[in-house]
């Protein structure tokens, strides 16, 4: 018999990693990275369309022997079902982690006399706060370079925080009040090494951090104590920022805080609700009680209507040449009468827009 946790070591198996395979670690943890930016929480709630997305990603990840890597390239089946059976538990295990988070500071909420016993689960990438030494590097100050390169061991630049995530972002939360406004990161430099002699202002083994994985990974081999980061920034206009043949600079936009809007959560989430002891919503019984939760649903809605017409302004805004029809358009309802199949994801809904073109002139000939 065929039990969940055997099923997920023959895929493993049949995927070329064994029990306790490190790069079966590190693919994992970057499947982890991919589904948080892509906002995929569970398997059956994604769409198709982001599952389909989700499997080409993962073969491209590092972590794969090249022979699997090609049979996954090449189609087949039996490998992208042991994949697939890979990323359902990934993501179901990325699930109940958050779920116990949000049980455990629910109760924390609940019982605030309780003491924390400094145990507490952490999320992925989030460890005990590390104390990090590190600079800013302005490529338009000629004081921050020597003929060796960048110069760490600055009294005057040196800084000294915590970093408690383990990510670009974690660093990026970490050094952001020290950078000047106006200022771009172009690049994060760790130290492998303390610096040796003769050059004691420059770590005698460095590493450029381009990736959460890469951040992680540092900070599990840095054997600088203590742990040293350099922060370079973008040049100043006119000055181009090129890097050097074989490296990689940091968007303009990376660090950018995203755009954001208010989306009410309508309804209390059912874990952190039975958590704090609040059990399911009932069907009112009362006249008054009827009153008040139409009530309550017609607020809702209203909040729903302002969030939609928000979203709606920004999307015009981000694609205005992108032929978007809404569903309060006329034209829409030609997307409306499409059946089989009936465009439900986003870019079966972006594929649909092509049917106006066409609707509009058959009713013309009509």
């Amino acid at each position: 018999m065929v039990t969940p946790k055997n099923l997920i070591q023959n895929s493993k198996a049949d995927l070329g990693w064994d029990t306790r395979d490190a790069d079966y670690t590190s693919w994992r943890n970057a499947v982890k990275e991919y589904c948080a930016r892509h906002s995929i929480h569970t398997w059956g709630a994604a769409s198709q369309a982001e599952k389909d997305a989700l499997v080409i990603a993962t073969r491209g990840l590092t972590g794969f022997r090249p022979t699997i890597r090609d049979r996954l390239a090449s189609g087949s089946d039996f490998h992208k079902k042991a994949l697939e059976a890979l990323l359902q538990d990934c993501l179901k295990k990325r699930s109940e982690t958050a779920k116990n988070l949000a049980i455990k500071r629910a109760r924390k909420r609940a019982h605030t006399d309780v003491v924390s016993d400094g145990d507490d689960e952490v999320p992925d990438g989030e460890n005990k706060p590390i104390a990090v030494l590190f600079w800013d590097g302005d490529p338009d100050v000629g004081a921050h370079r020597d003929v060796n390169g960048w110069i760490w061991d600055e009294r005057a630049r040196r800084n000294i925080a915590e970093i408690r995530l383990m990510t670009l972002d974690g660093i990026w939360d970490m050094v952001k009040a020290y950078v000047p406004a106006g200022r771009k990161v172009r690049e994060i430099i760790g130290a492998l090494e303390d610096p040796t002699p003769p050059n004691l202002t420059f770590p005698a083994d460095y590493i450029s951090l381009h990736s959460d994985a890469e951040v992680r990974g540092f900070f599990r081999m840095t054997k600088a104590n203590p742990v040293r980061l350099l922060v370079i920034l973008h040049t100043l206009p006119p000055r181009a920022n090129t890097p050097p043949p074989g490296a990689a600079y940091f968007e303009l936009e990376k660090f950018a805080p995203p755009t954001e809007y208010d989306d009410y959560a309508e309804d209390s989430d059912a874990i952190v609700r039975n958590a704090a002891g609040v059990g399911r919503r009932r069907m009112p019984t009362r006249d008054h009680t009827f009153e008040e939760r139409k009530y309550e649903l017609r607020a809702r809605i209203k909040r729903q209507q302002d969030t939609k017409i928000a979203v709606k302004a920004e999307h015009q805004r981000l694609f205005p040449n992108a032929g978007i029809i809404d569903s309060d358009d006329e034209d829409y309802c030609y997307i409306d009468w499409l059946k089989k199949p009936k465009p439900t994801t986003g870019p079966q809904l972006v594929k649909a827009r092509q049917v106006v073109p066409i609707g509009c002139r058959a009713t013309r000939l009509n």
